[in-house]
């Protein structure tokens, strides 16, 4: 059994196809991650997010292009992502394709939450991306606004671009590479990320419809999600549920209701495995403020809300017990450690 969160391993593919094509050295890239052969990748074959982290770290030490995997997620087409891939295929309207990306995104892509927010006359997409490496989260949010435009033009035959786009993380020396995706500014340093489109862009209809062939995929999803999930170890998806959810400050009861046990059942588990639920979330906030002080310009406040505090004087508490400084003291300091 699995013991580590996996990821559908014919990305790697699409990453050694436009790392040639952009004439870099890809079995070199590769290698240094620990890769042999890419190509030989098949449909559905999954790899650890380990594995896929220490490629995407190899790609950027040796590209140094900040616009990668804003140009990647644009060539990866939608029936790359397997099941959930045809699922999206088959979706009437593009309501009904964010409702389905909302439920199944966990399939190709563990530790991210795509929350939908429904306005009179807009639609926010919310994308969450929680792994363990920060450069690997603005990649994987890179793709994703690379990806949207793109896919969904071609699905529904309309040009679809975002009215707003906001990212959590710095503004990039050349933010203008993201114009050719989002025909919009980008606002950095914000709360949340968030794609905004109208209601009648979430109208449009897809081309290639067809409710019956909806309902088997979405069956053939649930199936997946499960499998996926069973074979992911105890620990990562306790981590992985506290981290996509931290703005909520998930209790223990939270947690066994995604886990879809008893609270009983999961602190049993937790005795068992030796781990403490407080520790691990008092960790798991500790690290992500560290993320969000290292990456981002985002007020000390707003962090604090993110991590789930309700009063920022608790923030300031308990990151200045683990860290010896408050966090503004931690961000401004030169000699401090860089999160990787």
């Amino acid at each position: 059994m699995l013991d580590k969160r996996t990821v559908y391993g014919i990305y790697l593919a699409y990453i050694d196809e436009y790392l040639l094509e952009l004439r870099f050295d890809s079995q070199a890239i590769f290698r240094e991650a620990g890769i042999d052969a890419p190509h030989r990748i098949q449909q559905g074959e999954r790899i650890t997010v380990d594995t896929l982290a220490a490629v995407m770290q190899s790609v950027n030490r040796h590209t140094r292009r900040r616009s990668f995997y804003l140009e990647l997620g644009a060539r990866i087409p939608v029936m790359a992502h397997g099941n959930l891939g045809s699922a999206i295929m088959a979706c009437k309207d593009v309501r009904t394709v964010m409702t389905v990306m909302e439920r199944y995104a966990a399939i190709v892509l563990p530790s991210v939450r795509i929350t939908l927010h429904q306005g009179r006359d807009e639609v926010a997409v919310e994308y969450q991306i929680s792994t363990a490496w920060p450069e690997v989260n603005i990649a994987l949010i890179d793709a994703f606004i690379g990806t949207t435009s793109f896919n969904v033009s071609l699905m529904t035959g309309q040009p679809f671009y975002p009215r707003k786009v906001f990212v959590t993380y710095k503004q990039p020396p050349d933010a203008g590479m993201y114009f050719p995706y989002t025909r919009c500014e980008v606002e950095f340093n914000s709360e949340q990320n968030r794609m905004v489109f109208t209601q009648a862009q979430f109208d449009l209809p897809v081309k290639t419809a067809n409710a019956l062939n909806q309902r088997v995929m979405e069956r053939q999803c649930e199936d997946e999600l499960k499998k996926v999930q069973s074979h992911t170890q105890l620990t990562e998806r306790i981590r992985e549920i506290i981290s996509l959810y931290l703005d909520e400050s998930p209790s223990i009861g939270f947690v066994a209701e995604k886990l879809r046990v008893s609270e009983r059942t999961l602190r049993r588990r937790l005795n068992e495995a030796g781990i403490n639920f407080r520790d691990l979330l008092k960790e798991i906030r500790h690290e992500t403020a560290l993320y969000y002080l290292s990456k981002t310009d985002m007020r000390i406040e707003s962090i604090a809300f993110r991590l789930g505090y309700k009063e920022t004087a608790n923030f300031r508490k308990a990151f200045r017990e683990l860290a010896g400084k408050s966090p503004r003291q931690w961000r401004e300091d030169p000699s401090r450690n860089p999160v990787p």
